[in-house]
């Protein structure tokens, strides 16, 4: 299941696999800029310990296509995630939590609409201290 959050009033939409904002250490962890419309070249970018980091791939993550994956997440993954135009247009921005667990509460990254059934989910990981 994957997750975009957008403005309506951007051309790039933040994609977000798995869909939701809270994840556990070491699992895998995709983001992506996709485009509604022709425009320039978008970054993906986070916020963390109180710096913007450079675009994925510098330090953190791979990049493919239009995709960064953060193969193995650990907590220093924690932060707010968006995507950035060379001209200054950007994405909505997510935070994103990565805990060691055993027990997080799974919220979605993206409201859910109208008519979707209302209830929260736990996730517990045996083996995680």
């Amino acid at each position: 299941m994957s997750l975009f959050v957008s403005d309506p009033q951007s051309s790039v939409s933040l994609k977000i696999i798995p869909n939701r904002t809270q994840h556990f250490t070491s699992k895998s962890l995709s983001l992506s800029c996709e485009e509604k419309r022709n425009s320039t070249r978008w970054r993906l970018k986070r916020y963390r310990e109180k710096a913007v980091e450079s675009e994925c791939g510098s330090n953190w993550g791979s990049i493919a296509g239009s995709t960064c994956t953060i193969r193995s997440t650990s907590e220093k993954d924690s932060g707010v995630y968006w995507c950035e135009s060379g001209s200054g247009e950007y994405s909505n921005a997510v935070n994103i939590t990565v805990e060691v667990g055993p027990l997080i509460l799974e919220s979605l990254a993206y409201p859910k609409t109208e008519g979707d059934c209302d209830s929260t989910l736990y996730k517990y990981i045996s083996g995680n201290k």
